[in-house]
């Protein structure tokens, strides 16, 4: 091919990419973007390196620019792989993690490129060669070149595949096989260059990622990339604190933010994984992921993991023609609020003295376990409850004695319960016991060992005052149509009867 072709080819690709450079610098945003800037400059460099080797084919400088495009040539590959990890959505503690393990190789590589004179391992000789008109220099390159041509082409095959992967994973439409295309690009020219074959006899990779920087400029171009919006949204999806994953059409990871990362106690490596892995200790989520689609705006649902709690707004994300392309999960830390509600639920259930149900939460309980009684066809005991001498406690020894004897009580009343009985405390000295599927004469058994319990007590707290307990039982027959107030009534008559025989002794 004619020497001038090519230094023509070669002077245009670089300015263009310097341009483009320059232009994606002055309006850079994302994250990855700053580095397309320095790939496509360096790009740049490489191209005009390249043209003026191929320039001074009649002078000794060609050495210096060979060295240059040599030295270059280890700086783009880098750059392209530092914008594929960039791009790929990779964190910044872990991007800060890997960049010296990256530079570190392409540093001590241009060491060696720039002290060639004295070692002549990457360029050992130069002489004239035929394969241009006007008698071009050929360099004769020294053992070292082998190696760096190969790091080159690793660097350039992991960064277009990473590259591919996120543009297929993001645009599944022509557009993103076209980036996918343009990704390959460079490293099929690479490893046709390193085949031995090249049609003007020199490297033209520069050119391959002249035309893919251009090609993904313009596709940042045309889907606003470059404009502060997205980088808006950008810092928001990072920054939030709400966690934020979203799925593709087939229901894979397809990104997700550092909120989320916490949230699902998962890292960047889960990309491309299905929902059931991502979200499998989260029980019955992926299934409402499912529900979601045209039909189906969107749906809240809250979900625990790991002792923590969640609102979780699944949306569906929906393209032009309106049809569902993904499904983005937004997951809300209501932590706080669910300990509130418990606290609130708390306050009108439980009695905070006693710990257990409180007259309203109570009462509740009592009409759900008649109708249950109608329903079964089995009787059910009530037993009104009361402190005798509490009010001499309290005024004699203090109100908080008094909250102590009443605890004592409760403790007492507990401890002799099944677990399908229910206690709650109706107010100030007073309890009901509620005791399901149980007779009077089963009852008064029961209190027989509360009686005990209470008295052993006595023996041991070694108070100096006296105290006691009345009760009055009343028992529910299904049929008989008693209400719960009517069987508090008699309840409560039983033990005021109760409470004169124990004042009377």
């Amino acid at each position: 091919m004619n020497a001038d072709i090519c230094i023509i080819g070669f002077l245009g690709a670089g300015v263009s990419s310097l341009l483009v450079g320059f232009s994606v610098w002055r309006r850079r945003t994302a994250p990855e973007t700053g580095w397309l800037a320095l790939l496509a400059a360096t790009a740049g460099l490489w191209g005009l390196a390249v043209a003026m080797e191929i320039l001074h084919h009649r002078s000794v400088p060609q050495t210096d620019w060979t060295l240059a495009a040599d030295g270059i040539m280890l700086v783009v590959p880098v750059l392209w792989l530092l914008f594929a990890l960039r791009g790929s959505g990779m964190g910044d503690d872990r991007f800060l993690r890997i960049l010296p393990i990256l530079l570190t190789p392409l540093f001590l590589l241009s060491l060696i490129i720039l002290t060639n004179p004295g070692h002549k391992l990457v360029l050992s000789a130069i002489g004239p060669a035929g394969s241009l008109e006007g008698g071009r220099i050929l360099a004769s390159h020294g053992p070292f070149f082998r190696v760096n041509a190969v790091y080159t082409h690793i660097m350039i095959l992991a960064g277009s595949i990473l590259s591919a992967r996120r543009f297929l994973r993001f645009r599944p439409d022509s557009a993103g096989k076209t980036l996918a295309a343009a990704a390959f690009l460079p490293w099929g020219v690479n490893a046709f260059i390193l085949s031995g074959l090249s049609p003007c006899g020199a490297d033209i990779t520069p050119l391959a990622f002249a035309v893919t920087a251009g090609i993904i400029f313009v596709f940042f171009l045309r889907s606003r990339i470059l404009d502060m919006a997205p980088f808006a949204r950008d810092l928001l999806f990072r920054e939030m604190e709400d966690g934020v994953l979203v799925l593709d059409s087939r229901g894979r990871l397809v990104t997700m933010n550092p909120a989320a990362e916490k949230a699902l106690g998962v890292s960047m490596d889960a990309l491309g994984k299905p929902a059931e892995v991502v979200l499998a200790h989260w029980t019955g989520l992926v299934e409402h992921c499912r529900v979601v689609d045209e039909a189906e705006p969107s749906l809240g649902v809250e979900a625990s993991f790991d002792g923590k709690w969640y609102d979780v707004r699944i949306s569906p994300i929906r393209g032009n023609m309106g049809r569902v392309k993904g499904k983005m999960l937004v997951f809300r830390d209501i932590g706080i609020r669910k300990r509130m509600e418990d606290e609130l639920l708390q306050y009108a259930t439980m009695d905070p003295l006693t710990d257990v149900f409180n007259r309203r939460m109570g009462l509740t309980v009592l009409e759900k376990q008649l109708r249950l009684s109608e329903r079964n066809g089995t009787g059910l005991a009530v037993c009104y409850v009361d402190i005798d001498g509490l009010k001499a406690v309290n005024d004699n020894y203090g109100h908080s004695e008094g909250d102590f004897l009443i605890r004592s009580v409760s403790e007492a009343l507990k401890s002799a319960l099944r677990d399908s009985d229910v206690l709650c405390r109706l107010g100030g000295d007073e309890f009901l016991m509620i005791l399901p599927d149980c007779t009077r004469v089963q009852g008064e058994a029961v209190f027989r060992r509360v009686e005990e319990k209470l008295a052993r007590s006595r023996e041991k707290s070694g108070k100096p005052y006296r105290f006691g307990i009345s009760r009055g039982f009343a028992e529910y027959l299904p049929g008989s149509g008693v209400g719960s107030g009517a069987l508090l009534s008699l309840a409560d008559e039983e033990m005021y009867r109760d409470k004169v025989r124990n004042r009377a002794k």
